[in-house]
């Protein structure tokens, strides 16, 4: 709801979009025990096998520590496996597992559901906009 004092500051919607998305993302998703972060480590493993961790969280938008500690906690449940670099053995590259690919498949049609309820307000046309203007201003 709006107070006239906080719903024009950016940082401010943007925060709160973030919560309702976390909000959303974390009922849905609630049996599964995924956040959005592992969500995303997932994809992106699933999209590209055998990426090494500084890759991945270029890819999710996060710091490699964050993403280096989603990968070890999805390892121990099973969605994802890790092994060395063959070229850098201090590296580790990370891969999806079957469990973890069927997941990533089966999925697909609840991740839609959440982001269509974050955007029910908006018409397809603005939602398309919303999308242009929030990739515009992280493009900077």
């Amino acid at each position: 709801m709006p107070d006239g004092l906080m719903d024009a500051r950016v940082g401010f919607l943007v925060r709160r979009l973030h919560q309702a998305h976390i909000a959303t993302f974390t009922s849905e998703f609630e049996e599964l025990k995924l956040t959005p972060i592992q969500w995303g480590v997932m994809v992106v493993v699933a999209a590209g096998d055998g990426l090494p961790i500084a890759d991945i969280a270029a890819r999710c938008g996060a710091d490699r520590v964050t993403v280096g500690d989603v990968v070890r906690r999805l390892e121990d449940r099973g969605f994802i496996r890790q092994a060395q670099g063959l070229e850098d053995k201090r590296q580790r590259l990370a891969f999806i597992t079957g469990y973890g690919r069927e997941i990533v498949e089966s999925q697909r049609e609840r991740v839609d559901k959440v982001q269509a309820k974050l955007l029910k307000a908006l018409t397809e046309a603005e939602a398309r906009e919303f999308v242009r203007l929030a990739r515009k201003i992280l493009s900077d």
